[in-house]
């Protein structure tokens, strides 16, 4: 079973014993990144690829079958399947927990990050073990954008660097951010389900102290000196030697202006969760808010990059 997009799925009070598990055909090789980003915009928690199907989970809908109406709309929309055939059953939670199990041993993803599911042995010496646990957030080392922001965070974070992580997921990112000499990360994500994953996976990863993790939808307004309706802005936060950005195009874009305002000097961005296409549109945006490319890797279709100001060494 090869994973396409997935979280680890923590077992809290709040979770459902439940899921719906969503199959559908796994479509042209190349769209795979929008079938991916076409299920998550309907609210799937993981997404995986199963030979010639694709299974996405998600909370148990009050209507199934309008959850599928919903989902094969947004597919056509998004890709060129023009009849997407799909079906659902209900999964329970204590099975998609151990096939996630199964399916994701100890694996080294870049340079000491070793990722691991919590309770697992693994003897590496000086191996730095980021401990996540099944949950309904997205952000494991299976997917190209994760893997790219890790290895950029592993060739480019400098020690003590102060660190901003939008849309954390799982808080993957945040937490080998702090396993590789963070002094701070300020981890933002939307999705409650996800921020208590993020926080249990600190806590077991052993970097909880470091790690500040809020439920918040960032917006442009919340670049300014105050949180909207109260409470510290990014400005104060800030400023940050590394801003991690695993969304989409129209979300990094929209927040360039932001990014730009709250990046230290000699600090860097990474976007990912970018398809192949949008490049140039986002390249085109970041360079109106005086920012260039530094660096890039291409995988599955997914683009991501690294930022820094213009007139900087891209070294």
């Amino acid at each position: 079973m090869a994973i396409v997009a997935q979280g680890p799925v923590a077992r809290t009070s709040s979770l459902p014993d439940r899921w719906l598990e969503m199959t559908t055909s796994a479509g042209p090789p190349r769209e795979a990144p929008l079938l991916v980003d076409a299920l998550r915009r309907v609210g799937a928690r993981a997404v995986e690829r199963d030979g010639e199907r694709v299974v996405a989970l998600f909370p148990p809908p009050p209507d199934p079958e309008a959850l599928l109406a919903e989902a094969a709309s947004v597919i056509r929309a998004s890709t060129s399947v023009a009849d997407p055939r799909l079906s659902w059953q209900s999964r329970s939670h204590a099975d998609w927990a151990a096939a996630w199990r199964a399916a994701h041993p100890p694996e080294r993803v870049a340079g000491r990050l070793v990722v691991a599911p919590t309770g697992s042995v693994w003897r590496g010496g000086d191996d730095l073990v980021i401990r996540l646990d099944p949950a309904v957030a997205f952000g494991t080392a299976e997917h190209p954008t994760t893997r790219a922001c890790l290895r950029m965070l592993t060739a480019h974070l400098s020690p003590d660097a102060r660190v901003l992580d939008v849309g954390a997921g799982s808080g993957i990112l945040s937490i080998a951010a702090a396993l590789l000499g963070a002094a701070r990360v300020l981890a933002l994500e939307t999705d409650p389900l996800a921020c208590a994953a993020a926080r249990e996976n600190a806590a077991a990863s052993g970097v909880a102290s470091r790690i500040d993790v809020r439920r918040r939808r960032v917006v442009p307004r919340d670049f300014g000196r105050f949180w909207h309706p109260g409470g510290v802005g990014l400005r104060r936060s800030g400023p940050f030697d590394a801003i991690l950005a695993n969304l989409d195009a129209a979300t990094v874009i929209r927040l360039l202006p932001g990014f730009r305002a709250v990046l230290a000097p000699t600090g860097w961005l990474a976007i990912s969760g970018v398809v192949r296409v949008e490049r140039a549109t986002v390249l085109e945006a970041a360079a109106g808010k005086g920012m260039v490319l530094a660096d890039q890797e291409m995988e599955g279709g997914w683009w991501t990059a690294r930022l820094i100001a213009a007139g900087r060494p891209t070294s």
